[in-house]
């Protein structure tokens, strides 16, 4: 069993703290701010106040099995949650504040813990690392991809490029689809095996 650093402990605490603080304040104003109480929003952020008080109990060292594991769940919950309870109030905001500045604290609070407890897994094994790295380098021509399918100017120098031709489109989309699942493929083998290596019982 690999102990929790006492840096990412007290991060954890700190961060799952401004968490509950903010999701406190949330459910309160989800019910006394509102016209109407927003019962949804509540509901998320008593389920956001749970997640983080899981958090800090994990920073003061209570719970010693899977930190990398359950740090991933509290960052997951809270994610899931702020984004819902965004969605779930229209317009979104409460008693003429908008609730955007509450969703982007919440999801940067939920991607520095994810992010330490991937540190928590790979930094076990000195070979995780670079495979991680070479996996997301593998990954990169994918994200470009999508860049291209999802921008509309990219979407037309695309089709420049191909010439327009029906055949010469259906073949050059056949093997970017190829080329790229392959990119996909390898880029998801090598970031679980970086996963992988740092995977011990009970940890």
């Amino acid at each position: 069993m690999y102990p929790l650093p006492k840096t990412i402990r007290v991060a954890t605490a700190v961060i799952c703290g401004l968490v509950l603080a903010a999701a406190v304040l949330g459910a309160v104003a989800s019910i006394a701010l509102m016209p109407r109480p927003a019962w949804t929003l509540f509901g998320f952020q008593v389920v956001t106040i749970v997640a983080a008080g899981l958090g800090i109990v994990m920073g003061f060292g209570t719970f010693r099995q899977g930190p990398g594991l359950a740090l991933a769940c509290i960052a997951g919950t809270i994610l899931v949650a702020a984004v819902l309870g965004y969605i779930s109030v229209q317009p979104p905001e409460i008693a003429g504040h908008r609730l955007r500045p509450w969703l982007v604290g919440y999801v940067a609070a939920s991607a520095v813990l994810g992010l330490l407890g991937a540190w928590c897994v790979l930094s076990r094994d000195p070979r995780s690392l670079p495979t991680l790295v070479k996996g997301l380098v593998l990954g990169l021509p994918v994200l470009m991809a999508g860049a291209v399918v999802l921008m509309p100017a990219a979407r037309g120098l695309a089709r420049s490029l191909m010439g327009g031709g029906v055949v010469g489109t259906i073949i050059v989309s056949v093997a970017a689809f190829v080329i790229l699942g392959a990119f996909l493929c390898a880029s998801a083998d090598l970031i679980i095996r970086s996963f992988e290596y740092g995977r011990h019982e009970n940890t």
